[in-house]
């Protein structure tokens, strides 16, 4: 008996002491850089409560508040955005009734799960120093500022980092949940499930029920989104029609890199044109290492996520955003640390202090009120 009771200690232990690694680093990241943020935010502007409502802050708002109703004459460009961030605002308004309120404490709590969500999967894909790398590389990133703002990113990522994780530790109910959520939150929110099929069928050779699964909580996450634009704006594919008022429009991937690089020579704010160039390379070169020297051992899960989140963006006749949408290619922050970890300890503090000097400016620039990403 008292062996058995030893035993049991012994494991009780050992799963807090799993606990606290999953949870405490990521946490402590997440800490320091929410308090950096919030400095920033304070010293360049004073409003750090306003400033997470700027540009497309105001139409996730505007959805939480209104729906996808517009009035007449008045362009549906509200229709671009997808409704999951309004959906869990709203939940969330049932026991906090300050509105503002309820929005500012959901995207932080979503951008906490954020966190924990990317370390737990990267540490489940590789190790704790790469998982601890990620999540670093992540909040010096500088467009991270975007989790914490009334925007979509934060509560993407959450959800799809969630899902992949669950998904590796056997947790295929909630993997199956998270990933119809995602699927509700953004344009390539479909992804998820999607890299989550075909990691499947890639590593298995078959196809299994819970892969049939995966594939039909996507298209219910997605119709969801078309059944409330069908009903609020007459248009269940809103979301696509819209991209035309926001002067998008299919192209191959040269044109807006073609694009940048012009806007680049001519001046249009250098900082974020160069942001949106080293995003692009950052997930090919990320993409090209994994498939060129480190195949077999990151799942395809961490590298087809990227490809889709980066190559749709892409597609289009700018590259106004990217900076930002790199955000939901959140696996090559994992990719990057373990690139930087094997390579010279001198070209992982030269990256951590480039960033983390852009990030100022970033910061200082949206804080401005400028359009950033």
């Amino acid at each position: 008996m008292d062996t058995t009771r030893r035993d049991q200690r012994r494991a009780d232990r050992t799963r807090t002491q799993s606990i606290r690694r999953v949870f405490l680093r990521p946490v402590a990241v997440f800490a320091c850089w929410r308090v950096a943020q919030l400095a920033l935010s304070w010293w360049f502007d004073g409003h750090p409560g306003d400033a997470a409502f700027r540009w497309d802050g105001q139409a996730y708002r505007r959805i939480l508040e209104s729906g996808y109703h517009v009035g007449s004459g008045e362009k549906p460009t509200v229709g671009a955005f997808f409704p999951g961030l309004a959906w869990l605002t709203r939940a969330v308004e049932v026991v906090v009734p300050s509105h503002r309120t309820a929005e500012l404490l959901t995207v932080n709590v979503v951008a906490l799960l954020a966190f924990v969500g990317v370390f737990g999967v990267v540490r489940a894909w590789r190790d704790d120093r790469t998982a601890t790398g990620a999540v670093v590389l992540l909040a010096l990133f500088p467009s991270s500022l975007f989790l914490w703002t009334f925007y979509s990113e934060g509560l993407f990522i959450a959800l799809s980092a969630g899902a992949f994780w669950a998904d590796r530790r056997g947790r295929k109910g909630l993997s199956v949940a998270l990933a119809c959520g995602a699927a509700a939150t953004r344009t390539i929110g479909l992804a998820v499930a999607v890299a989550l099929v075909v990691g499947h069928v890639w590593r298995e050779h078959r196809v299994r029920l819970l892969t049939v699964a995966y594939a039909v909580v996507g298209v219910l996450g997605l119709g969801a989104v078309m059944v409330q634009q069908r009903d609020q704006l007459g248009d269940a594919l809103g979301f696509v029609h819209a991209e035309k008022y926001w002067g998008r429009r299919l192209e191959p991937p040269w044109v807006s890199i073609r694009e940048g690089l012009g806007a680049l020579r001519d001046g249009d704010p250098r900082l974020v044109k160069v942001l949106d160039l080293v995003s692009v390379a950052l997930v090919v070169g990320c993409v090209v290492y994994v498939l060129w020297k480190r195949r077999g051992a990151w799942p395809v899960e961490s590298w087809l996520l990227p490809v889709v989140a980066l190559g749709i963006p892409l597609c289009g006749p700018f590259l106004a955003s990217i900076n930002r949408y790199v955000l939901s290619a959140w696996p090559v922050f994992g990719i990057a640390a373990e690139m930087l970890d094997r390579g010279p300890r001198w070209a992982r503090w030269a990256w951590y202090v480039a960033s983390g000097t852009a990030a100022v400016f970033y910061a200082r620039y949206w804080a401005r009120g400028n359009f950033v990403a």
